[in-house]
């Protein structure tokens, strides 16, 4: 998968936040991530955006909808960076 520059994005290139908040999830799983975080989705990109919503592009990938860059479920309460 490739964001908007057709740079490759991997699980693995997920904002350090997020992998932090995941380490420390101790309940069960589906499909690698915290059950609970699907309850109340929240989508992340690295450039700190924070949103329920995004857009979902088939063959880019799911985007952000305020830079364009890729975007990962991330924890219910992360909030968005503040400048």
């Amino acid at each position: 998968m490739t964001n908007r520059f057709g740079k490759r994005v991997r699980f693995a290139d997920r904002p350090r936040s997020i992998k932090e908040a995941d380490a420390k999830e101790t309940g069960p799983r589906f499909l690698g991530l915290p059950d609970r975080w699907y309850e109340n989705p929240r989508w992340r990109c690295r450039e700190g955006h924070v949103s329920i919503r995004y857009l979902k592009a088939e063959g880019i990938g799911d985007l952000c909808l305020a830079c364009g860059e890729y975007v990962w479920l991330t924890f219910p309460e992360d909030k968005e960076e503040e400048e």
